[in-house]
């Protein structure tokens, strides 16, 4: 668990800690301390509110919607409303091999290149997850649609305004629709709405997501999807050409020894 640095929440997260933590950060612009109470009251499972592990993991769940889910189903509806071909996407499994890897928030890239290389997968469910990756990605990049021109047992929906289905990334690819739909209308909607008639108690370091479908404002919110999609890119290139050398260092000192030993 590293959402906070020098903790150990091995063992799950207090209920003093959760509070605290929520009213420290800043969440959105023009926030107030009843924002802040609103935010705890979401994010507490009201049948276990004292029960330090489910507490971690609401932590987990609002750093999640706030910084990547909400501002990516504003992004995909951004992309629909423009009539721009848009597939949605969560990676649901983790590779089992790597220890203490815990469902992915937010780390799609990583995850997503570890089962594009194969690298530490041991289960028949891993390895054919890795292959129906490597199919999905391949088709979009030659046709623009991921189920082109190999399709696999499950078809990729296009992500839409009116159905809002996604795929779910695991051994068994599941079609699924509207994802957190009360969550994502907290950060989406009533934060946006409310927000504005707030008196600030701090300044933001965050831009704030929006309802508002506005052109200039559609506009922003693509720019922005494009260029993290892009250095996203870009990261998982530089990794795999890194991995790619290393390996290849590492093959050709074992083929050294190899040769001394004979």
């Amino acid at each position: 668990m590293r959402a906070l640095p020098g903790l150990d929440l091995s063992k799950g997260m207090p209920r003093d800690l959760f509070k605290e933590t929520i009213n420290n950060r800043t969440w959105v612009r023009n926030q107030n301390s009843h924002l802040q109470e609103l935010l705890i009251y979401e994010y507490t499972d009201w049948s276990n509110a004292s029960d330090p592990i489910v507490l971690r993991q609401r932590f987990i769940d609002i750093n999640t919607d706030a910084t990547f889910k909400a501002p990516a189903i504003l992004s995909a509806k951004a992309f629909v409303k423009k009539q721009f071909p848009t597939y949605f996407y969560q990676l649901e499994t983790a590779p089992a091999t790597i220890p203490g890897y815990q469902k992915p928030h937010g780390q799609e890239y990583i995850t997503a290149l570890i089962f594009f290389t194969h690298l530490n997968l041991t289960t028949a469910g891993e390895i054919k997850l890795s292959k129906d990756i490597m199919t999905l990605w391949t088709n979009f990049a030659k046709t623009g649609n991921p189920n082109k021109p190999t399709p696999l047992e499950k078809n990729w929906p296009q992500y839409t305004a009116d159905h809002e289905e996604y795929l779910g990334l695991s051994p068994n690819l599941t079609v699924r629709s509207k994802m957190r739909p009360d969550k994502m209308a907290l950060w989406n909607e009533l934060l946006p709405s409310i927000q504005e008639t707030m008196k600030p108690t701090r300044a933001s370091h965050m831009p704030t997501t929006t309802g508002k479908t506005d052109d200039k404002k559609d506009k922003l919110v693509m720019v922005l999807a494009i260029l993290t999609g892009v250095f996203g890119a870009l990261a998982v290139i530089l990794l795999v050409l890194l991995i790619t050398t290393c390996c290849k260092r590492k093959r050709r000192e074992r083929d050294y020894l190899e040769y001394q030993l004979t």
